[in-house]
């Protein structure tokens, strides 16, 4: 028997972290961009995403990744 066909397409599942405070690595897979973007974007203070910084390690809490990104899509967003 066939299963019906949605006719739109069905998004990859969100990525499960183990932690809420995320790698480098693990926020640029969240937000969808290379790891080294996210290093130039720290860097250069482009955008505000707060992280911590343990030694050399940086962390980012992925609430504040989650509001970052919500926020900027708001803006883009033209007003109604």
């Amino acid at each position: 028997m066939e299963t019906s066909n949605n006719s739109h397409q069905s998004r990859p599942p969100a990525p499960r972290f183990e932690s809420d405070l995320l790698t480098r690595k693990e926020a640029a897979v969240y937000l969808g961009i290379a790891e080294q973007t996210l290093a130039i974007w720290h860097c250069t203070k482009r955008y505000d995403l707060p992280c911590a910084k343990i030694g050399r390690l940086v962390r980012y809490k992925l609430l504040r990744l989650r509001h970052s990104l919500y926020y900027s899509v708001l803006k883009a967003m033209p007003n109604s």
